[in-house]
């Protein structure tokens, strides 16, 4: 290290201690920025090293604020939190272990739900209960809506054979007469091909603001074994 008349000092103790701290601060650093990092990457499934080098990118032209490295801590963070939560070991628990407390959880979850449908619609039916709390939720009911005219046209251009056929129906009128447009859609979507599902959908490219209406969504529970 050179003096202020150009001749040659050795660093004092102190120089050398703040040197010595701030090269392990600077690579404990890198450590972590880099472990970090690995962890997102792992997380999102990214390609490496275009994940890695993109997000360099990213730091420097916002300034170094280290996000990633803030995002990574959160993750972590909470989710110790949550395996805690559970009741498992926050620094040894494998995936195994997690997938059996969740599905337990899941299994408690479950029926404490079906029996607080069950309480407010004072039905055992389940489905009867969920379509009471969907009657009753407090949510805006309006909707932008297929007008049922166009949705029978639409069948009647592209006739739903397996709906039919599971419903009992040998006359696509006969269908269209007795059952609610709503159920039709939703055992159309349910039985037919992919195929014609991407069919109907090709056909609202033909239609019009007018073949829609504001209206309020409808809840409709199935009442057959059908």
């Amino acid at each position: 290290m050179l003096s202020k008349n150009g001749s040659k000092r050795h660093r004092s103790g102190t120089d050398r201690a703040h040197f010595s701290i701030s090269f392990v601060v600077a690579t404990a650093y890198g450590n972590l920025y880099g472990k970090m990092t690995r962890i997102l990457s792992e997380l999102l499934g990214a390609r490496e090293p275009a994940f890695r080098m993109g997000l360099h990118k990213l730091e420097r032209a916002s300034g170094c604020p280290s996000n990633d490295v803030r995002l990574t801590s959160e993750i972590i963070q909470h989710s110790k939190q949550k395996l805690h939560e559970l009741g498992l070991d926050t620094h040894n628990t494998v995936g195994p272990e997690l997938y059996v407390v969740l599905k337990e959880h899941l299994g408690a979850d479950d029926e404490r739900l079906r029996k607080a449908l069950q309480a407010a619609s004072q039905n055992q039916d389940i489905m009867a209960s969920v379509a009471h709390a969907l009657r009753t939720v407090p949510i805006p009911r309006s909707c932008f809506a297929l007008k049922s005219v166009v949705v029978k046209k639409l069948f009647r251009k592209l006739p739903p054979k397996r709906a039919m056929k599971q419903l009992g129906y040998r006359s696509l009128d006969s269908m269209l007469k007795h059952e609610p447009v709503a159920s039709l859609y939703a055992a159309a979507w349910l039985t037919e091909s992919p195929a014609w599902c991407r069919s109907l959908t090709e056909q609202y490219k033909h239609l019009t603001a007018s073949d829609f209406e504001v209206r309020d969504i409808a809840v409709v529970q199935p009442n057959s074994i059908r």
